[in-house]
Formats: C-alpha cells, sequence, structure tokens
C-alpha cells in the first residue's frame, strides 16, 4: 500500500466497461424517438379504455395515467436534451483546453456559456426548496 494520493486504493462499486455509454446513449435515443414517432399523445392515453374494476378496486392510479405518460416522455426528452448538449460542451471545452480563450471563435464561448446556463436553471428547478421565503 501506498501514501501516493493518486494512486486508486480499491476498485469503486461501479464499473462502467469501454461503450457503455455510447449503448445507454443509442438507447435514450431510440425510445425518445419511439415515444415521439410512435403516435401514442397524452390524448390518446387518455382515450384507451381501461376498466378499473379489472384491477381491483382502489385503483385510481389509473385516472393518472395520461399525465405520468406526458411527465415520463418530458422527462426522457430533457435527458436527451441534456446528453446532446453535454457532448456539445465538451467538445468546446476540448478546443478552449488546446487553443485557449482567445483561440476559440466568440460564438462557440458564447453557445458553452448558454449551455452552462441553462444547465443552472434547470438545476434550480429541479432543486427542492431548501430555504423556502430566502429566494
Amino acid at each position: 500500500m501506498t501514501d501516493d494520493p493518486r494512486v486508486a486504493t480499491g476498485q469503486g462499486d461501479l464499473h462502467v466497461g469501454d461503450g457503455a455509454l455510447d449503448g445507454f446513449a443509442g438507447r435514450l435515443d431510440e425510445i425518445e424517438v419511439s415515444l415521439r414517432d410512435g403516435g401514442i399523445t397524452t390524448s390518446t392515453v387518455a382515450r384507451l379504455s381501461l376498466d378499473h374494476a379489472s384491477f381491483g378496486a382502489g385503483m385510481a392510479s389509473l385516472s393518472d395515467l395520461p399525465t405520468r405518460y406526458e411527465a415520463v416522455r418530458a422527462r426522457l426528452e430533457g435527458f436527451v436534451r441534456m446528453r446532446q448538449e453535454a457532448m456539445e460542451a465538451l467538445g468546446i471545452v476540448t478546443l478552449l483546453s488546446e487553443r485557449g480563450y482567445e483561440g476559440v471563435e466568440l460564438e462557440q464561448r458564447q453557445r458553452l456559456q448558454a449551455i452552462m446556463a441553462g444547465w443552472e436553471e434547470r438545476y434550480a428547478a429541479d432543486r427542492p426548496d431548501e430555504n423556502p421565503g430566502q429566494r
């Protein structure tokens, strides 16, 4: 064992093999495309004839199905969009590290700032309000 902090001391709980991210990203894209192009909309889900008695008593969540479907679809679209933005931001940051700040076009620097601002807005919107009344 060594005291060098740069040397890994153990294996983490999560191991992601080569190409796993590509596979995951491809699967997200496939699901998003099938939901978008599948012709199923919130109104289509609402029109489905679901007999509450077939599922037993107390299945009030069946009436929430259209709303939940839309929430899942919107959340998935958000994940796909964020992944695409992350790849774009990574490309710009790579250019910044290679060329320096002045070596990257103003348009690309502004795009990186816009991506980062969008992430901050989404994070703030999704984060539970830790200090209500102090905003």
